[in-house]
């Protein structure tokens, strides 16, 4: 669990995405100052003319690559990796080149074509630590942690000051279960006057321990995060891991402090406002869980769920106005979503605006869980508006929908009561006894009708 968290937080936002922004080196699109095209070097030759038009394979070069970025700002992978692969014909040697191709194999999960590529790439520039880092980083993917510790002690001793390589190292260790060795390893690390930031390896010095699951671990996992949040005190990592902690041992608003101040000091920051909107939530706290709502609406403009969280705390508060503008701003986006075409009818029965009510309850699906409820709300407020008479035909074609939900027989069964039809429903409730025979209602309904019917023994028999 440590190695994919720190592969998400380390691999993932240095060297794979410094490989995608790099410059293509030797390229002539790279180059800022070129001389004139007629102090252009000659051709090497020999006795039969040109051996090699350098020109050419520069420009064929240049061409492919740039397709290939071009089609991978797209999303479009595989036509990239077609690119790339057609720049290495002209350019061979490029380590560059290569990595970008790793790196739209690893988009592709082709994990044994990246890792041939990163190879290659490591042959090509053994000074590369990007590559060796992207190296480790796939050869650990694949639980291949001799391979890639080997790789990961290579660019320490290439580059001593390097911060990421001693992460991963401590992270493989974690994850061959050498949990101790791991703690020690990260100790030191920490320790070490010479490694940039020990509040990470004091952060990872705290989840291993958790990892290690015994008596004391929860307190020295404790005295780790502190460690880290004394060193760096807006390191969000090791706050929101001490929050989490404090909350598993019933100290919630210890936690909720934590997170508060840290908010107040160094944020507004994403994963502390998830944190703590999912608190606030819990303890009723809407007007706090908004305000933090609207901070992850901010990092996440196309996350719908955060909109349909706000949008039901506007319901709980009453500003029915506004949750309408809201849930049709989120219809916009997901106009097939049931759940919001219920929550938006109801809102607007609680505006009063009957008509805008009905019509979303309509448009309610029969297979959504949402739909017995949207057919109860819309008939009453069809009957409410128009009589029992619409509404029971509103009820009998929902029956036809979906005859499983017995909510809808004891539904039509009153409707039919209101406009005295007795015996069609009396005919219609043996139908539904006979398939839901232990539903208690129904059979109240039943005898009921009996007894409108004046049929005593009917009535008895399905009172009982």
């Amino acid at each position: 669990m440590l190695l994919v968290w720190v592969a998400a937080n380390v691999l993932a936002c240095s060297s794979l995405s410094r490989i995608e922004s790099a410059f293509y080196k030797n390229s002539a699109l790279s180059n800022m100052n070129p001389a004139p095209q007629s102090m252009t070097p000659p051709e090497i030759q020999d006795e039969n003319g040109p051996i090699v038009d350098t020109v050419y394979m520069r420009s064929q070069a240049d061409y492919h690559f740039t397709m290939g970025e071009a089609y991978s700002l797209e999303g479009r992978s595989e036509k990239a990796i077609e690119e790339f692969k057609l720049t290495l014909v002209y350019d061979p040697a490029s380590a560059m080149v290569r990595m970008r191709l790793a790196a739209e194999y690893i988009r592709q999960g082709l994990l044994s074509e990246a890792i041939e590529q990163t190879e290659a790439a490591v042959e090509a520039e053994p000074e590369n630590i990007d590559a060796k880092m992207l190296l480790g980083g796939l050869y650990s993917s694949l639980k291949m942690y001799d391979m890639a510790l080997k790789q990961y002690k290579l660019i320490l001793k290439q580059s001593p000051d390097n911060t990421d390589a001693p992460i991963f190292i401590g992270a493989i260790l974690a994850e061959k279960n050498q949990l101790s060795d791991a703690i020690v390893y990260f100790k030191a690390l920490a320790e070490n006057k010479k490694y940039k930031e020990p509040q990470k390896a004091w952060y990872y010095v705290g989840r291993i321990h958790l990892e290690k699951n015994q008596k004391d671990s929860a307190e020295y996992a404790k005295k780790a995060y502190l460690k880290a949040i004394q060193i760096d005190p807006s390191f969000s990592e090791a706050v929101l891991a001490l929050a989490t902690l404090y909350e598993t041992e019933g100290q919630k608003k210890k936690s909720v402090k934590l997170l508060e101040s840290y908010q107040e000091k160094f944020g507004p920051n994403k994963e502390v406002a998830k944190q703590l909107s999912r608190t606030y939530l819990e303890d009723q706290k809407y007007d706090e869980a908004f305000s933090q709502l609207e901070i992850i609406e901010g990092y996440e403009r196309s996350n719908l769920n955060v909109k349909l969280q706000m949008a039901l705390i506007m319901i709980e508060q009453k500003r029915y106005q506004e949750a309408a503008i809201r849930l049709e701003d989120i219809m916009v986006e997901a106009p097939e979503s049931d759940k919001i075409r219920y929550y938006l009818g109801a809102v607007y029965e609680e505006l009063k605006e009957d008509d805008e009510a009905v019509k979303n309850f309509k448009r309610v699906p029969s297979s959504s869980p949402y739909y017995p409820e949207a057919v109860i709300l819309a008939a009453n407020i069809v009957k409410k508006k128009s009589g029992s008479q619409p509404a029971a035909e509103m009820v009998k074609e929902a029956i036809g929908y979906r005859d499983d939900i017995p909510q809808f027989y004891a539904f039509y069964a009153a409707l039919l009561d209101e406009l005295k039809e007795y015996s069609q429903a009396v005919k219609m409730l043996n139908a539904a006894v006979a398939r839901f025979p232990s539903h208690a209602q129904l059979r109240f309904f039943l005898g009921s009708m009996h007894d409108r019917l004046g049929e005593k023994e009917e009535t008895i028999e399905n009172m009982k």
